[in-house]
This record gives structure tokens, C-alpha cells and sequence, in this order.
């Protein structure tokens, strides 16, 4: 048994557990009697299993759906190597063995118990119950003899249950960006202003306790699109304008060189590289962010899909770009990526005008002066939008406020305003003619 089997195991002998932690005295005859059963392991896996996919109450408790294939596909690329030599064929089985082999080197069972009794103490139904006490003192069983946590038939069957969880997620997701039952998901009802809360909160029920990863599939799934779609697509530079303070300087004579031609990112520093992306993402969107946003940017990856995919591999796509985009977590991952590749990739995302004055900003971050310019030209070119964004940019980074700037965001605000009265009122206009 590995060192942090044993220091866990040796935690557990010398921990007293806390009152709501002890079992009760007709829990420990029902352990007894489960214990001594021959047939209760078989019995009890099977159940405990199905109540491991289905209660609510249990499934955070299962490894990662998304982790998971992740390292089984490692596991059986390792494991295909190996058979090469041998000339024998990799079964699934072997596999699963191999991942319960894994997964319990580094798996705090102690943490598992911890819940779990708790919640079987809740629990009405007796047969269910009845299963958790017995995987409860399965597994304390298996840790007080210090057997290894891969013959644990309650872990065993953790990990099974967790593989039958990701594939189910899977080919849910799957159902959700092909349009089928039960979802009926249709980006162009969002483009058409005709998904309603209740179609959302009838989709996101299928999902429920796990709207995180079944979300988080989605948005890698989105990110898909930038590898089947070759002509760039994102945000204007106005919407990302703390981008360029979020990642390294490039040299100024690579500033114009394809992303491919970039010196690549440190591994040690992409995390952090990740996290500036992720807080600079927020900075600039998180104001904005709307139904107008999500339209944008579908539209824009229609525009540039135009002729290059198949129109049931588009809708693919777009309705995985869509429903990543309605909601705004910073695990994101499409967002992220889009908002990534509109910086890497800005100056051929917006007009050639502006060109020298990305380029400026890309240099130089930190300077108001050069943020202004962008401004300036925005405001000239009746680009009032991104003329504000770019404004407040320039606010953030003076040192001192400047009452030319303060009028022209007062300017600007003031317009803004009125246009949404003049909009308000034709459609109150509207409404009276109906």
C-alpha cells in the first residue's frame, strides 16, 4: 500500500469521529447482518450503482464526467501500446481496471465517509438505506485492514458508476447540439428572440444537479468550431480592450506574424496566463454581456462558416456556440477561447483604419495616449459604442481624472439615453396600434 494510503489509514485509527458520524446501534445490526450475508456485495453494487447515477444527493460524489474520458483514453493508449508487444487485444475491462487502479492512489475515502453518513442517517426508504450502510462499512472494513482501495467493492463500483455517468452525460450533450428529444435546442430560436425562460428552464431540468458539467462539455465541444471553421471570427477590439494588459508583449516585429508563428507560451505559465484571460474576459464583458452579445457572435461564426461546412454540421456547431454563450461562468471555455483568439487575431477582425492603432495598443498597454487615438477615431467614425468602451479604457488608466474625457462620456451617456427613450416610445407606439 502506497504512503498516503497508509498516512490516511493510520489518520482514521487515531480520529475520533463526531457524533453525527457514529452509527447508531440498529445501524451497526443492519451492517452486521449485510456484512454476513454472502450475497449482499453482489446485491448491494448492483443497487448502489443505479442510486449513484440517479440521486441527487450522490452524484457530486462521482469523478469528474469530463476528467474522466480524458484519462481513460490515456489508460488505453498506454494500454494499446503495451498489447502491440504481446499481439493481445485491449478489452474495456481492462480498462475500467486499470482506472479503479488510478483513481484510488490519490482518492481521500475518509472524505467519502464523511458525507456519506450523514446522508444515510436522512435517508426514509429503507432497502436504500440498507445499501449505504453497507457500503459505509465496506468500506471502513477495507480501510481498517488496510487492504489496497482498488479491491474495494464500493469503490469498484464508485468508478463504475462514474464512467456510466460521463457517457450518459455524453450522449445527452450529444441529443442537446443535435436538436433532438428531449431538448429541442434551436440556436435560431435564440437569434429570433423566440426561446422563452420556460423552453430554458425545461432544458436545464434534464441537467439538473449537473448543469456545471453537462455546460462545461458543451463549451469544449463549442470550441470545436475554431478548428472546423478557418476564417477568423470574434469580437471587435473595442470589446476586449483589457486583452493586451492580460498577455506577454510581443516583439514588434512579430506583431503582424500569424499566431502560429508566436513564441509559444511556457508551460509553467499557461495556468497563469489562463487566469489574466479569464479576469481581463470579465473586465470587459461583463457589463455588456447580453442576448445582443450571444447574437454577435453567432452571427459572426455563420459569416465566416459560410460555404466551408455542411448545414447539419453548422447547426452542430451553432447551437453548441449558442448554449455555451447563454450562460456566463468563468469555466467557459469557448468563451474564453473566443475571447483569446479575438486578440491574437485583431487585425483581421476589424477595420483596416485601426489598424495602426491595435498595433499601438498591443505595445503598449498601459498608455492612455494611445487608447485615446483608438477612441478618437471610433467617435469620428460614429462608432459611439465602442467610442465609450474605448473612452472608459483611457479613464481607467489616467492617473489623474480629465474634464475633456468626463464631457465626452457625459456626451455620449446622454445619447445613449435617448436613444433608448426614442426606442421605448416606438414601441409603446407600437403597442397602441395592436
Amino acid at each position: 500500500m502506497n504512503k498516503k494510503a497508509a498516512k490516511e489509514t493510520k489518520r482514521f485509527r487515531s480520529h475520533a469521529p463526531a457524533k453525527g458520524l457514529r452509527l447508531s446501534p440498529k445501524e451497526l445490526d443492519i451492517l452486521e447482518e449485510e456484512m454476513a450475508d454472502p450475497g449482499a456485495a453482489q446485491r448491494n453494487a448492483s443497487f448502489l450503482h443505479d442510486r449513484l447515477c440517479q440521486d441527487k444527493k450522490l452524484i457530486p460524489f462521482l469523478f469528474n464526467p469530463n476528467l474522466l474520458p480524458l484519462i481513460m483514453q490515456s489508460i488505453r493508449g498506454e494500454l494499446t501500446a503495451n498489447s502491440a508487444l504481446t499481439r493481445t487485444a485491449v478489452k474495456e475491462e481492462d480498462v475500467i481496471r486499470q482506472l479503479v487502479k488510478t483513481l484510488a492512489e490519490e482518492f481521500d475515502a475518509f472524505a467519502l465517509l464523511d458525507h456519506w453518513i450523514p446522508y444515510m442517517k436522512e435517508l426514509k426508504i429503507k432497502r436504500r438505506k440498507k445499501t449505504l450502510i453497507w457500503a459505509i462499512g465496506e468500506l471502513i472494513q477495507t480501510l481498517h485492514t488496510k487492504q489496497p482501495l482498488e479491491r474495494s467493492v464500493v469503490f469498484t463500483t464508485l468508478v463504475n458508476a462514474s464512467v456510466t455517468n460521463a457517457y450518459m452525460i455524453m450522449s445527452e450533450v450529444r441529443q442537446l447540439l443535435e436538436g433532438k428529444e428531449p431538448f429541442l435546442f434551436d440556436y435560431q430560436k435564440v437569434m429570433n428572440d423566440q426561446l422563452t425562460e420556460r423552453d430554458l428552464y425545461r432544458i436545464l431540468s434534464y441537467m439538473n444537479p449537473q448543469l456545471i458539467n453537462y455546460h462545461l462539455l458543451v463549451s469544449l465541444t463549442a470550441t470545436l468550431v475554431f478548428e472546423a471553421v478557418k476564417k477568423p471570427f470574434g469580437l471587435r477590439f473595442y470589446r476586449i480592450l483589457h486583452y493586451p494588459s492580460s498577455v506577454p508583449a510581443a516583439p514588434s516585429k512579430l506583431i503582424l506574424l500569424s499566431p502560429a508563428y508566436q513564441p509559444e507560451t511556457p508551460e509553467s505559465s499557461k495556468e497563469e496566463l489562463h487566469e489574466k484571460l479569464a479576469k481581463a474576459l470579465t473586465q470587459d464583458l461583463i457589463e455588456e454581456y447580453s442576448v445582443v452579445t450571444v447574437k454577435e457572435i453567432v452571427s459572426a461564426i455563420k459569416t465566416a462558416a459560410f460555404g466551408e461546412l455542411e448545414p447539419a454540421a453548422l447547426q452542430t456547431h451553432l447551437n453548441a456556440a449558442t448554449f455555451s454563450l447563454l450562460f456566463y461562468p468563468r469555466e467557459n471555455l469557448f468563451l474564453l477561447t473566443l475571447y483569446q483568439k479575438s486578440g491574437e487575431q485583431a487585425e483581421a477582425l476589424n477595420p483596416p483604419d485601426e489598424l495602426n492603432d491595435i498595433i499601438e495598443i498591443k505595445n503598449s498597454p498601459d498608455n492612455p495616449t494611445v487608447y485615446r487615438r483608438y477612441a478618437d477615431r471610433l467617435f469620428d467614425k460614429s462608432e459611439f459604442r465602442g467610442a465609450h468602451q474605448a473612452y472608459l479604457r483611457v479613464k481607467e488608466l489616467l492617473p489623474e481624472p480629465d474634464e475633456t474625457l468626463e464631457n465626452r462620456l457625459r456626451e455620449l451617456e446622454e445619447k445613449f439615453k435617448a436613444e433608448a427613450a426614442r426606442a421605448e416610445e416606438q414601441t409603446d407606439s407600437t403597442l397602441s396600434t395592436v
